[in-house]
Parts: C-alpha cells; sequence; structure tokens
C-alpha cells in the first residue's frame, strides 16, 4: 500500500492498526518527519520505526491494549526526533529516556503508572514542554529543579504526590519547593572530616620504642618471660 511513497507525514490515528505497514519504512525511511499512530490498537513499538532517520514527531497515544513499555534502543536510533507523545497507556519506567533521546523538546506522558521520573531528566536541555499528570509519581525529584524553571509548559499533577500541597500547586511553587529541597540536601550531605595521617616525626624515630607493656593479669610463667624480655631489652 505504501511502497514507493516517500512521505513526509502519515497520520493512521483511530485506525485499529495492530502492526504499521513495512512497505511505509521502506520507502520513507528518509523522507518521513510526522508519524501519529495514536488510538490504535499496536502490540508493541516496532523495531523498523528506527530506520525513519529523519522522525521529528512520534505519538502512540492510547493503545489497546495499552503499551506497557518503549523500545529504548529503537528510540535511541531517531536523533532528530524533537516530540515524544505515549499519553494514555501503562508505561512504567522511563529511566532510559535522557540517554536515548537527549534532544527532545517535547515529552507527553500523562495517564501512564509512572512511579518515578529519572534525576538525568534535567540534562534534557532542549525540553520546553512536559506533561506527567496523572501517573502515579510521589515525588518530583529536587535534582529537576532548574528544569522545572525553565520549561515554559509543565503539567505534573498526581494524586499521589507528597506533599500534598503541590498537587494542585503551580510550575513557580513548585520550582521553589524544589529549589529549598535541593538547598537542604546539600546542607545535609556529611563533611570530611580532615585527615588523621600525621606527619612522621623524625626526631621520634630515632629514639628506641619503648617496652610493651604487660597485660593486666599473667600466670607465673608468662610473667617470668615478661620479666627476661625487659631485662635482655
Amino acid at each position: 500500500m505504501f511502497d514507493g511513497l516517500c512521505l513526509r507525514t502519515l497520520v493512521l490515528s483511530g485506525t485499529q492498526l495492530r502492526r504499521l505497514p513495512l512497505g511505509f519504512f521502506r520507502s520513507s525511511a528518509a523522507t518521513c518527519d510526522v508519524l501519529k499512530v495514536d488510538r490504535n490498537s499496536l502490540i508493541e513499538v516496532p523495531a523498523e520505526l528506527g530506520r525513519l532517520r529523519a522522525l521529528r514527531t512520534f505519538c502512540c497515544d492510547a493503545q489497546r491494549p495499552r503499551l506497557r513499555s518503549l523500545p529504548a534502543s529503537t528510540l535511541a536510533q531517531l536523533a532528530q526526533l524533537e516530540v515524544l507523545s505515549f499519553a494514555d497507556n501503562r508505561v512504567t519506567d522511563i529511566g532510559w529516556l535522557p540517554a536515548a533521546v537527549p534532544q527532545l523538546r517535547v515529552l507527553l506522558c500523562r495517564r501512564n503508572r509512572l512511579a518515578r521520573l529519572p534525576d538525568d531528566l534535567a540534562s534534557l536541555d532542549r525540553l520546553h514542554a512536559l506533561d506527567v499528570s496523572h501517573n502515579r509519581l510521589r515525588e518530583i525529584p529536587a535534582s529537576l529543579s532548574a528544569l522545572v524553571g525553565r520549561l515554559s509548559r509543565l503539567e505534573f499533577f498526581n494524586s499521589t504526590l507528597r506533599p500534598a500541597h503541590l498537587r494542585r500547586a503551580d510550575s513557580a511553587a513548585l520550582g521553589a519547593h524544589l529549589a529549598l529541597e535541593s538547598r537542604l540536601r546539600l546542607r545535609r550531605r556529611p563533611r570530611r572530616r580532615p585527615s588523621t595521617e600525621s606527619v612522621p616525626d623524625t626526631a621520634a624515630a630515632d629514639e628506641p620504642p619503648p617496652p610493651p607493656r604487660p597485660p593486666a593479669r599473667r600466670s607465673a610463667v608468662e610473667r617470668d618471660i615478661w620479666q627476661d624480655r625487659r631485662s635482655t631489652s
């Protein structure tokens, strides 16, 4: 169906697809920069997606049955990918994401099952829009305070978020809270104690070492041996 077609944009939303047509990946590998396959029945994101080297936008929202994971090695091949959306699925882990797609500008992953965000999410220095709302997040890491401050759009409401007042806070209040948490954690870090190693005293090294002290309790035989050692020293 797609053989011979060099497409730049392909929208297959709500078409009940279970698999993406292989002919499309062969003919549009160098041209397609937008692929939307939301509201379908994809079992998984195919490895062939990695062939689309010009892809900038990929959307796979609301699959039925819902996606439980995304292929890190496949997405890592998409060096031009800037917009990634996999909302309304059941993905539980994105710890691999910052290293796989460091050039992301928009990340939309609301309504999944994320329990935590990776600390290095702040390394996505081009990211300006982030939606992690309606997941299972208990906290926003303090390491993300700088990221929160530079985002132009942030959605983070989670019913499980602690402290509870952050659930209805805006991004400015969240940023202030994370900055405070970051400063407090720095203060809690144990300070390094100075080295206990002393500089060797050369004068003391020339003096003979003092005789060892006898133990408090010894048998008569041990006392005799001890006295013999002292007399010969």
